[in-house]
């Protein structure tokens, strides 16, 4: 009896983290929810951080289940995707649990890895990889992570819709289809207009706002630390000021990094806004969209780092305005397209946030990885065509080996 209350209480804790996405979670909260009173919850947990801590244990245990599930070369990798897909939207509570951490603990990331280490799992490097293995990994980072977000989202705000959401078993074949066959409704580009759209994707960095100092050193920190290591104090010291003299131009921390991140990001969202107006078809937006958002963060790679943790925070959000903005261009073109009936709750966002993420872990880690920008622009068509007929038939080869250290 006292075990089964011990495993409620780590459960709902874990259901109401997963609803209170920006918000913080009473010990009082999770008693009511149990059906116990708030001391109740002191026999199985010392105070609110110990519960944290076997919430943490509980989430690197099962994810370390789900890693080995993602090694097991016995099975086919496409596979081996559906079943991790398949079984993080069945437990959507765990990635909000995650995502809520990533977003208010700077080493998280760290104390992820030494936690699968000691569970003996085999971690995946993108040391020693050639360009198109590392094209494969992005994209497939990029899918399952945006898939499973608009899953979990959409199961949680599912009233909104009117076509019935499928279950995670079938949410997750579908996903395996699109990673085998791409999104059939797109249309390959021929040269010609290949390279008329690559002419109007370009960014002219000198025709952009002068990135300000806050901004700069905000991205910064970001690098260094993560989002959540951004204080005030770091951000004096970077910007060598009294920290008092901050607060004159922000009441505190959050409204400060708001407004800094704020003009980068409407430049970027306007830009973007700008060269899809200008396209002829459903797949030129698509393709615009991805070239111009590897085009401005190759011009502006500060704002890849504050787009990586935006697309954290906004994670549990429904169509922001630049979502919506990006979504009115592209809808008239939709009226040409059969899309499958079972895939029509998903909302433009989710395209948007997709090709976003691929930018961006394009950008990030190419750039990490020694990739020169001409290599990370050469392939925005390749990566086009992964979502147009799926990575295999745009030439991409994987291996049962680039999943092990």
């Amino acid at each position: 009896m006292g075990d089964n209350t011990k495993e409620r209480i780590i459960h709902n804790a874990f259901m109401l983290y997963a609803d209170s996405w920006d918000k913080e979670v009473s010990l009082s909260q999770i008693a009511s929810l149990t059906g116990i009173s708030k001391t109740a919850i002191f026999r199985h947990f010392a105070d609110k951080g110990a519960l944290l801590a076997a919430m943490k244990t509980q989430f690197y245990d099962d994810a370390a289940v789900l890693m080995r599930i993602m090694y097991d070369t016995a099975v086919p990798l496409d596979d081996r995707i559906r079943n991790v897909i398949a079984a993080i939207c069945s437990k959507g509570e765990y990635l909000c649990f995650v995502l809520r951490l990533l977003t208010s603990d700077s080493d998280l990331g760290k104390e992820l890895r030494t936690a699968f280490i000691e569970r003996d799992v085999p971690l995946c490097s993108l040391s020693n990889v050639s360009g198109f293995q590392f094209l494969y990994i992005i994209y497939i980072g990029s899918l399952v992570m945006t898939s499973s977000l608009c899953y979990i989202v959409s199961v949680q705000n599912q009233t909104e819709y009117k076509t019935k959401l499928p279950d995670p078993d079938t949410f997750a074949d579908g996903v395996r289809n699109w990673l085998q066959n791409g999104w059939q409704f797109l249309q390959k580009i021929d040269n010609k207009s290949q390279e008329k759209l690559d002419t109007m994707c370009l960014i002219d960095n000198a025709n952009l706002r002068q990135e300000s100092r806050f901004f700069v050193a905000v991205t910064r920190l970001i690098q260094l630390y993560g989002l959540p290591g951004v204080t005030v104090d770091r951000l004096a010291d970077e910007l060598h000021m009294a920290k008092s003299s901050l607060y004159n131009y922000s009441k505190n921390k959050q409204q400060l990094i708001h407004s800094v991140i704020k003009e980068e990001v409407e430049q970027f969202a306007f830009c973007l806004r700008e060269k899809v107006s200008c396209a002829q078809s459903f797949s030129e937006c698509v393709y615009i969209m991805l070239r111009t958002s590897v085009s401005y963060l190759i011009a502006r790679p500060n704002v890849s780092y504050v787009l990586a943790w935006g697309a954290l925070f906004n994670a549990k959000k429904g169509e922001t305005v630049r979502d919506r903005a990006i979504a009115d261009i592209l809808r008239p073109f939709l009226l040409d397209i059969s899309i499958p009936q079972q895939y029509q709750w998903m909302k433009l966002s989710a395209l948007t946030r997709f090709v976003e993420l691929l930018a961006t872990s394009l950008v990030i880690h190419g750039t990490k990885q020694g990739f020169s920008t001409e290599q990370l622009i050469s392939w925005v068509p390749v990566l086009y065509e992964c979502i147009r007929a799926g990575p295999q038939k745009a030439g991409l080869q994987y291996s049962n080996n680039w999943f092990h250290e």
